[in-house]
This record gives structure tokens, C-alpha cells and sequence, in this order.
């Protein structure tokens, strides 16, 4: 079997120069190199240097002024003054207030000398005095002014008849001085709430309850 048969492409050569002509010297041409041309920079023109002797001034940047919104703060409301423990002079409302007893006029009937300088005329609640002048009534105005007189006492309005307060009445130690008047036999329960003491008294004998025809009348 024959071997095939390769084509070569053929090699086209440059042409070479034919030498110079003796004694002619070669010229080698000279090859321009390419000019790149590069984009222009335009730089920030530098400031001129202040004169000699002239100090140089440093632009001041002023801040930038931030406008806050006002804030409108609520009314703060005036205090309110607390009630006083004393009753207002003239007051007649039911209340709780604090005086000083001025005086006795008999064992249920007082007067009292508020912080304002008034004297009131207070009547015990839910009690009776006898006369005066009987035993009963003297010995009940004794024990009253033993109890309370010139004291800070507790008045506690129920009421008013006449232009008399009608009011229970404490003493310093928050002893209820109806009630005790009723305790000792001193005194006749007019409300239900004082009547079981009267009991007790009447069955211990206390007071015009050892022997109310002799209380009843003068000593």
C-alpha cells in the first residue's frame, strides 16, 4: 500500500533588501515610538502665602443650627390645703374637730374654745343631766369638770338645737364622756346605744341609782 501523500501550505517569505552597493553606507530606518496622550488634571489653585508679618486667618465654619421643637409642659395644678381638724367658727354641719374646754355649765353641757378663738356652747349627746341643784346633777357637773375641764378635747357634731351644738365628746385617751357619765350612775340614757351601760349601772347601784329619791333632791 502507497503512503498518502502530505501537502505543506506554502511559506510565503518576506522579500530581503538587496545589500547596498559597496561603499555605501546602510540606512536603518528609525522607528517613531507612539505618542500616548494622557487626560489633563486640572489641580485646585494653591493659595498665595499671606504677606510677611500678616498672620494668616483660618476660615471659621459656623455649626449648623438645629431648631428643636418647643415643649409646652402642663399646668402644675395649685395644692389643695387640707381640712382643718378644727370646726370653721359658726360651723353647725355634722363633723369631727378638736377644741379646748372653756368652761361647765352642768355635767352635759359644755363650752369649748376652737382655734379660731370661738367659744361654743356643746351639749353631750344622747344623755340627760338632772338639776343642778339636786345631788345628782352636782356631782355629775364635778365629774365632768374632773374629766375634761381645760382639756384638748374630741367633739364629734350630731347636731344642733337652738343654737347649741349636740355632739359626743372624747377625752385625750379617747374615752367617751357620755358614755361614762351614763357608767356612773351620773346621768339618764336618752339612746338606745347607752342604754345596756344604764343597765349595768342601775344593777351595780352606781350614782342616783343607790337611791334616786335622795339624788333627786338638794344635798
Amino acid at each position: 500500500m502507497a503512503p498518502p501523500v502530505v501537502t505543506l501550505p506554502s511559506v510565503v517569505s518576506a522579500p530581503i533588501p538587496a545589500p547596498p552597493p559597496s561603499g555605501v553606507s546602510a540606512e536603518i530606518p528609525v522607528v517613531a515610538p507612539p505618542v500616548v496622550t494622557l487626560p489633563s488634571v486640572v489641580s485646585a489653585p494653591i493659595p498665595a502665602p499671606p504677606p510677611s508679618g500678616v498672620s494668616a486667618e483660618i476660615p471659621v465654619v459656623a455649626r449648623p443650627v438645629v431648631t428643636l421643637p418647643s415643649v409646652v409642659s402642663a399646668p402644675i395644678p395649685a395644692p389643695v390645703a387640707a381640712p382643718s381638724a378644727i370646726g370653721e367658727e359658726g360651723a353647725t354641719s355634722k363633723g369631727t374637730w378638736h377644741a379646748k374646754v372653756a368652761g361647765i355649765i352642768d355635767g352635759c353641757t359644755i363650752e369649748v374654745k376652737t382655734r379660731q378663738n370661738q367659744i361654743r356652747k356643746i351639749r353631750l349627746a344622747g344623755i340627760v343631766c338632772l338639776p343642778i341643784q339636786s345631788l345628782a346633777g352636782k356631782e355629775a357637773r364635778l365629774f365632768t369638770t374632773r374629766s375634761i375641764f381645760v382639756q384638748d378635747v374630741e367633739v364629734a357634731i350630731t347636731g344642733e338645737e337652738g343654737g347649741v351644738l349636740i355632739a359626743d365628746v372624747s377625752d385625750r385617751d379617747h374615752v367617751l364622756l357620755n358614755r361614762t357619765l351614763v357608767q356612773q350612775g351620773l346621768v339618764n340614757a336618752t339612746e338606745l346605744r347607752f342604754r345596756r351601760d344604764e343597765e349595768n349601772a342601775r344593777t351595780r347601784r352606781r350614782g342616783l341609782w343607790q337611791n334616786p329619791t335622795t339624788w333627786l333632791h338638794a344635798p
